[in-house]
């Protein structure tokens, strides 16, 4: 009798043990490491900023490396140190408003100026309003030929 249970454990792993890896799980290995040398760079930077973080803007920082993997869509000169500060300033900045990027050295020290910031974060939000769907919301009640003529009773 065949084993159902064990040829299905065996062949659900894609690189079984003798076989040559393709190109595409190795580039699969590789994206995997880029990833998590990006979330410990994220760590260090996290204990490199003046500030303190909680715990749900570190993992919004997380939850941005994990969803833009190529930095080079957000700014094709900057560094993978830069562009994450960039997301801790974005996590941050709105739970303080005080900050400003010029108050602190570790913006110098990794290059992260205010207009590489703003690029930076414009093309993050223009990234995610392509992977979001806005719906416009039906009015009720409204008669659009009314409106339209500007005759609104």
């Amino acid at each position: 009798m065949t084993d159902y249970k064990q040829l299905i454990d065996k062949y659900s792993d894609v690189y079984v043990k003798g076989e040559k890896r393709t190109s595409e799980y190795e580039n699969q290995i590789k994206e995997k490491q880029r990833i998590k040398g990006r979330h410990e760079i994220a760590e260090d930077l996290f204990n490199e900023v003046p500030f303190e973080l909680n715990i749900w803007e570190k993992e919004h920082v997380h939850h941005l490396i994990d969803m833009y993997p190529n930095f080079r869509d957000l700014h094709g000169n900057a560094s993978n140190e830069t562009i994450i500060l960039a997301f801790i300033f974005y996590t941050k900045i709105p739970a303080n408003t005080d900050i400003k990027l010029y108050n602190y050295q570790i913006s110098g020290k990794y290059n992260l100026t205010h207009t590489t910031f703003e690029l930076i974060i414009c093309r993050l939000a223009l990234n995610y309003l392509k992977e979001v769907y806005i719906i416009p919301r039906q009015p009720k009640k409204t008669d659009h030929e009314i409106v339209s003529k500007g005759k609104i009773k």
